[in-house]
């Protein structure tokens, strides 16, 4: 039985073809894959795994799509769980029928093709997730940071991302009414202070994405309603903006994939061939397969930031909400002079929209990717200021016999979705 898996001959095959090895034996060697069958491949010679592709759920090439996603989230830090993996190749299949003629009517895809595909691709395997708490996740924020830019550095070798062509996404809350602490003049001797606020809170979320080049794409505002009301919308508002419901004002699965395929994609589409790079949270709201799938047909490659580290990694936290949610305070402070029974909707939108202007602005958010070491991509300036894990103990690694012995082995699972 071969002691390479198809995933390794693919690498090989690509290697080969983008000229990485001056001949077919050294490349054959490098990858530890006989070198008649990579021979053969070159000469396109039909895979084990394709000549039983008419018996497959999906075709080859469409698991080979997914095993790249499965990797890629993986390495950057968000292994995706079993379920997600099944419902994300039904995404591929149901994209697949979509462009033909053939019948929808189709059975879904059993919890046993899971164990399946796995076989036909054995650099994967299944474990368990485990939880950490805060305080043991700090513990470990060193090498999991360095993950993160292992994977975004595969990326950049892999794709040579222009600035124009890298994103960052996130969502982002207010309360209407409220308004950030403020130094004020009191009494001497008085200790209490209280602010006056609007009587009626309720939540809107901003979803937000701004580029490495430092451009700022449309928003997608989320008010807590059944229906959308243009007396909502001011005069002023840019055409391009988008406005959303909920009955929470939070945003959800559908309002994720409505952003992505509305706005992020018509707005970045580009037309010399070049992949686009999108970093976002692990909000479940995002990583659903519908969202995944969209984005691997409109070849954007998708990287999550690891828990807990947006604060450094995220260009939006890093230097545009704070500016964001002061200027918007100033604003809401302006309104409360003259009423602080209510702000109206269409009030709130006009600050938000002089807000935003002051906040999003293209050197503040060139800034905010040079300081998040994303681009120019500088990991280094990062790790720098994390302190490295100290060995606890003296551990001598067993030896190496073997090149067999390195297994490449992939977590195929993940902590719970987010609904």
């Amino acid at each position: 039985m071969p002691t390479y898996s198809e995933g390794v001959l693919i690498d090989a095959l690509a290697a080969y073809r983008n000229s990485e090895y001056t001949s077919i034996r050294k490349c054959a060697y490098a990858f530890n894959i006989p070198y008649s069958t990579l021979a053969l491949r070159l000469k396109t010679r039909t895979s084990r795994s394709k000549s039983h592709e008419s018996q497959q759920i999906l075709s080859t090439t469409e698991e080979e799509t997914l095993l790249k996603a499965i990797i890629r989230l993986e390495k950057s830090g968000c292994p995706i769980t079993l379920s997600l993996t099944r419902e994300l190749a039904e995404e591929i299949r149901l994209s697949r029928f979509r462009l033909s003629s053939t019948p929808t009517s189709y059975p879904p895809i059993s919890v046993r093709w899971i164990d399946r595909f796995r076989k036909r691709y054995p650099e994967l395997k299944t474990v368990y997730s485990r939880s950490l708490d805060a305080s043991r996740f700090e513990g470990v924020t060193y090498p999991i940071v360095n993950a993160y830019f292992d994977a975004l550095t595969d990326l950049f070798l892999e794709n040579s991302y222009p600035s124009d062509a890298i994103f960052n996404v996130d969502e982002t809350g207010f309360a209407l009414g409220t308004t950030l602490s403020s130094k004020v003049l009191i009494r001497r001797g008085d200790t209490r202070v209280f602010k006056k606020i609007s009587g009626r809170q309720e939540w809107i979320t901003a979803i937000e994405c701004i580029g490495a080049s430092g451009v700022t794409l449309p928003p997608l505002l989320i008010f807590k309603a059944k229906y959308t009301n243009t007396a909502w919308i001011p005069a002023s508002t840019p055409e391009n903006w988008r406005f959303s419901t909920s009955n929470s004002g939070w945003t959800s699965d559908s309002h994720a994939y409505e952003w992505l395929t509305t706005l992020f994609e018509p707005e970045t589409r580009r037309n010399d061939g070049k992949r686009r790079l999108l970093l976002l949270d692990g909000h479940g709201s995002h990583l659903t397969a519908r969202f995944i799938a969209f984005c691997l047909d409109k070849t954007i490659d998708l990287v999550v930031l690891p828990p807990h580290t947006s604060h450094i990694l995220q260009p939006l936290d890093v230097g545009v909400f704070s500016p964001l949610k002061r200027a918007l305070s100033t604003e809401i402070e302006k309104l409360f002079r003259l009423d602080t029974r209510r702000i109206p909707r269409v009030e709130w939108t006009e600050a938000y929209i002089t807000a935003r202007s002051r906040a999003f602005i293209p050197r503040s958010i060139e800034s905010s990717f040079r300081a998040s070491g994303i681009y120019p991509l500088s990991p280094i300036t990062i790790l720098s200021t994390l302190r490295m894990p100290t060995p606890t103990s003296r551990v001598t690694p067993p030896p190496i016999t073997t090149p067999n012995d390195l297994d490449r082995s992939l977590l195929d699972s993940s902590p719970p979705e987010g609904t």
